[in-house]
């Protein structure tokens, strides 16, 4: 059994009273939460400067406050809930796992509505692509997190990565 997701962990070897470092989840966590910080940053500054914002811009900041999300409701959990680290990566690599699967956007209705009016046309076919680019985005980052997650599972769990292109762990199936 893994040690819990506490911030500190005892050392039984130690003398007493030393304690050793965050767990490597809620070091990754951290990271995450600095990554996602600096690309907020970014873009605020951008914004607030009038500077152009690209696609590139957006991307990069969607995808640091997803994986943000992802690796912080993991650690506050593990720590909230005195779960074992491999417990809740487990559980939360499923739930996000399920984000490796891309439903195809269905091209917007050609009903009377939108026929009438091209700039409707025009914003619904936008909307439709932004809503596929979000989640091609939501599925990379979930690789990522499962790719990162990958490491902190020991073998024994039976949720270490599968050598397949699709990211799942063992035990896994995508929907």
């Amino acid at each position: 059994m893994t040690e819990p997701l506490a911030e500190e962990s005892p050392d039984p070897v130690a003398a007493p009273g030393r304690v050793l470092g965050p767990h490597p989840v809620v070091t990754t966590a951290e990271r995450a939460m600095t990554i996602h910080k600096n690309a907020a940053h970014d873009l605020a500054q951008r914004i607030s400067s009038g500077q152009r914002i690209t696609a590139r811009h957006l991307v990069t900041g969607a995808r640091a406050q997803t994986l943000r999300d992802w690796w912080s409701t993991i650690a506050r959990n593990g720590r909230e809930e005195g779960l074992d680290a491999v417990q809740v990566l487990v559980r939360y690599s499923r739930w996000i796992g399920t984000y490796l699967v891309i439903d195809r956007p269905t091209p917007p209705q050609s009903g009377d509505e939108t026929a009438s009016d091209p700039a409707r046309a025009e914003d619904e076919l936008a909307l439709m692509h932004i809503e596929y680019g979000l989640a091609l985005l939501m599925r990379s980052a979930a690789r990522e997190f499962l790719e990162t997650a990958s490491v902190f599972l020991p073998r024994a769990t039976g949720a270490r990565r599968r050598s397949d292109d699709r990211g799942l762990l063992d035990g896994q199936e995508a929907e």
